[in-house]
């Protein structure tokens, strides 16, 4: 049996006078447990809080490794690829062209491994359904975000090495051949 009392003033200093008003009506009724209804909710949703907080901690490490990841494969392509474009600077390419080129091949790059992720995404939702609460496993505005969110983390992944291609001096890069 539980008994329920809303009160504006504190809850557990309440307990005291409402233990002693039911024992003066039925005084079979032993001592019972008293807690404030945050508590309770905090008992019955804290498996689910840990379970969301430890998958939300895995995505960001995923997210995290998956930026290191871009950045080291595009530093090592405008590495493999230095003579070109410094042959491409020699005959007159701008440095926004070369950024353009090094951005262009590695958000090409993220945008593939997005769609494969947001086709995977969607073959596993049901076994997120008991984690979510009052979104369907399907939604749209999630998945719209996490993909521009993967987007915007593989652009900068993309920026940084796209940056050093531009810097690259044509004569340094056509004598390291």
């Amino acid at each position: 049996m539980e008994v329920i009392v809303r009160t504006d003033s504190e809850p557990l200093a309440m307990a005291a006078a409402i233990q002693s008003e039911i024992q003066t009506i039925d005084k079979t009724v032993p001592k019972f447990r008293i807690a404030t209804v945050e508590h309770e909710l905090g008992e019955q949703t804290g498996e689910r809080r840990f379970d969301t907080f430890l998958i939300g901690s895995f995505a960001s490490a995923a997210l995290f490794l998956s930026a290191i990841g871009i950045y080291g494969l595009l530093h090592h392509l405008v590495v493999e690829r230095t003579n070109e474009i410094g042959v491409r600077v020699a005959l007159g390419a701008r440095p926004l062209a070369v950024v353009a080129l090094v951005l262009r091949q590695g958000l090409a790059l993220a945008l593939i491994g997005i769609a494969v992720g947001l086709v995977g995404a969607m073959s596993v939702t049901q076994l997120l359904t008991k984690l979510l609460y009052g979104i369907p496993p399907t939604d749209p505005i999630t998945f719209a975000g996490s993909a521009l969110l993967l987007l915007a983390v593989a652009g900068l992944a993309c920026w940084l090495p796209a940056r050093r291609a531009a810097r690259i001096d044509p004569m340094l890069a056509l004598r390291h051949d």
